[in-house]
């Protein structure tokens, strides 16, 4: 988590979508936001998901997608 909270906003908001299609089952998003992501987003996403053990097979996260639009408005640390 340290290395997380270390993120700068820009690499975070492109961080959570990489972590969850690596790591979570069951990931749901907003339709239109998928048809908005450019194909290159898309296929790093796939790929992502693809990894059956991504424990034993860590990914690698591309920093350099921009996978949303959004901005962090507030962090909170403790």
């Amino acid at each position: 988590m340290k290395d997380v909270i270390e993120l700068s906003d820009e690499h975070l908001v492109n961080f959570l979508p990489q972590l969850f299609f690596a790591f979570c089952e069951n990931t749901y998003f907003s339709e239109d936001w998928w048809e908005e992501l450019p194909t290159s987003c898309k296929d790093r996403l796939r790929t992502l998901m693809a990894n059956s053990n991504p424990y034993a097979y860590p990914p690698e996260y591309d920093y350099s997608k921009n996978f949303t639009s959004r901005n962090v408005v507030d962090r909170i640390t403790q």
